[in-house]
């Protein structure tokens, strides 16, 4: 965060997420500078969908005192079963025709009604329902999905 600081153009900054997986300790532990929140799914809890969202500002942003400050690190156990999505903002912010974005409360259900898919296929599947609801409206931003499922 510092060497980017001093690099990047004032105003300019950058996200990241990071979650490191422990399989046998059950756990993922996950990081989130200024980046969107992780999905948390699983078909047998209540709610389907959580939204992970430990604290952080995006790098670049503060030369060190306020982000190092703001910064947690979030331990999570994991279950059979579970899926977890990182995305970017693109996804959420996706557009219609009428300048509608898709959001993430759609999102979340398609997530949620499809949960139980292999990940490959339901990365498939939220990329149509976007198609769908964009209706031929380009992209404005890029649009990245990372889906993990815990299969043991």
């Amino acid at each position: 965060n510092e060497d980017l600081f001093q690099d990047l153009e004032k105003g300019t900054f950058l996200t990241v997420f990071y979650a490191l997986f422990d399989m046998e300790a059950r756990t993922v532990r996950c990081c989130r500078a200024g980046h969107n929140q992780m999905l948390l799914a699983n078909s047998s809890t209540e709610p389907v969908v959580r939204e992970i969202n430990p604290p952080g500002i995006g790098v670049g942003m503060n030369p060190g005192p306020i982000f190092n400050k703001v910064l947690k690190e979030e331990l999570i156990t994991f279950n059979k079963g579970d899926v977890f999505i990182i995305y970017t903002d693109g996804i959420t912010e996706a557009m219609n025709k009428k300048k509608e974005e898709y959001g993430m409360d759609r999102f979340k259900e398609i997530v949620g009604r499809f949960v139980d898919q292999e990940p490959k296929y339901l990365i498939h599947l939220i990329r149509g329902d976007i198609e769908t609801f964009s209706a031929g409206h380009p992209a404005e931003d890029d649009m990245s999905m990372i889906c993990v499922q815990v299969a043991e």
